[in-house]
């Protein structure tokens, strides 16, 4: 199988992203830019609701958690743990690298 290191393959990609980004400039993209500011000009602010019209109208207490300090660490602990464990399972890894080898060789 070849494979593309990851710097050299990064920087490809990066370099094909760079050059279709700055193709895809469109004239009227442009246009627009260019008129915007005169299309807005002396156009007034909306005005703005002050945030105690968003605010509860009276204190919410939060909501009690009966586990300790500790058990609230241990179930965190199992969480990272679960999310320590390989990506993908051993039978799509095998599918996926069957996928490639089938790729490059034809």
């Amino acid at each position: 199988m070849k494979f593309i290191s990851f710097p050299t393959g990064c920087f490809k990609l990066i370099a094909v992203l760079l050059t279709l980004s700055a193709c895809s400039i469109d004239t009227e993209l442009q246009q627009f830019r260019d008129t915007l500011p005169r299309q807005i000009e002396g156009l007034g602010w909306p005005s703005l609701s002050p945030i105690r019209d968003f605010a509860p109208s009276r204190n919410i207490a939060p909501i009690p958690d009966p586990r300790t300090l500790a058990q609230r660490a241990a179930d965190l602990r199992q969480r990272a743990n679960a999310l320590r464990g390989p990506v993908l399972d051993p039978a799509r890894k095998r599918a996926m690298r069957a996928a490639l080898a089938q790729y490059y060789q034809g």
